[in-house]
């Protein structure tokens, strides 16, 4: 925890250079060229709903825009560096214009994003972003804020007192560090709220049940639990409704979270979530085609976050789509159905 704590320190720094340069005009902005343009996107991989979710948002959008984008190429990483670094170099072969990319490592891709930059290529880093400032734009959501809401929600519907588990998403991850950042900033404030157990999850159903499973096992009081994520508060949820130990537990905005969610609510049971939206690709692809045209923009911009109250769930599930799908969306219902549709 030690050593998550002191990359995300380091990491944060780099954020908050970024961000000090207020209007500071994005980096490597190349003259600005006639569409239509060649597009790369390089995701970090299949390795959760979510990132799925976030790569077709993109697609749909840039299908969308035949007068901007003539072609459209789009890789997986499968979550290895190696892979991603390679997916780059793929894409500059293939003459891009630009690359939006939401990076495996924030340090290991910095070299060969630099590299395209240097090229003439307009680079967007979003969601999980890179370190070096050398990219044309880098669009993020405020972490460490997601990660602080849900946990001021946590200990304030436990009365700032009781034992609580902390689930976080992938170790070493950027977004992940951030969210647990807010959420370990926030306890400093409840001195009666003790954590009795911390995992790296995955953000991942099967890890986070299992997980909690565990902990449950290991201790008769469990009072709530902090997760950042769908997947893993619909797994964390599953295990407490299977030891008969419901408490108070957040997450974000999945369908299968929201819809066990709502299944427990006769029994008293409530929960708060701040998600990053998957749709956040779509922003960047948009940003980027603005560079392209030649509008000036700064080196950073924020990422939106939905909140998600009890108020909010029943206008939000889908109970005609599977678990996997993210009700803030932009994509059109037959893609909808075609993607997320429940097998007869």
């Amino acid at each position: 925890m030690k050593r998550a704590c002191m990359i995300f320190i380091i990491a944060s720094i780099a954020a908050m250079a970024v961000s000090a340069g207020g209007q500071k005009e994005a980096a490597g902005q190349p003259t600005a060229k006639n569409p239509p343009y060649v597009v790369g996107f390089s995701n970090v991989g299949p390795v959760n709903p979510w990132k799925v979710a976030m790569g077709e948002e993109v697609k749909y959008a840039a299908s969308k825009m035949p007068n901007l984008i003539k072609a459209f190429y789009a890789t997986d990483a499968g979550g290895q560096v190696a892979k991603q670094i390679a997916d780059v170099e793929d894409l500059m072969a293939k003459g891009v214009d630009l690359i939006l990319i939401t990076a495996v490592s924030p340090t290991a891709l910095s070299p060969v994003l630099e590299r395209a930059v240097d090229r003439g290529i307009v680079v967007v880093s979003f969601d999980n972003v890179v370190e070096t400032d050398n990219v044309t734009l880098k669009i993020q959501a405020d972490e460490v804020e997601l990660g602080a809401k849900m946990m001021e929600w946590l200990c304030k519907k436990l009365n700032g007192k009781g034992k609580i588990v902390m689930l976080g998403g992938i170790a070493g991850n950027s977004t992940a560090l951030g969210r647990w950042k807010g959420g370990e900033d926030v306890l400093k404030k409840y001195p009666g709220i003790e954590v009795v157990g911390t995992a790296w999850v995955n953000w991942a159903f099967d890890k986070s049940k299992a997980a909690m499973e565990n902990f449950l096992a290991a201790n008769p009081v469990i009072d709530g639990v902090w997760t950042d994520g769908g997947a893993s508060g619909q797994g964390a949820l599953t295990a407490c409704v299977e030891a008969n130990r419901v408490v108070p537990l957040t997450g974000t905005a999945s369908n299968g979270f929201l819809k066990l969610w709502k299944s427990l609510r006769p029994r008293g049971f409530t929960s708060y979530g701040v998600t990053h939206p998957a749709y956040c690709s779509v922003p960047a692809l948009e940003y980027g085609l603005k560079i392209l045209q030649g509008e000036k923009l700064p080196a950073f911009l924020p990422s939106k976050l939905e909140e998600t109250t009890d108020a909010d769930i029943d206008k939000l599930i889908r109970e005609d789509l599977s678990d996997a799908f993210w009700v803030h969306t932009k994509l059109p219902e037959d893609l909808l159905r075609q993607l997320f549709g429940l097998k007869k």
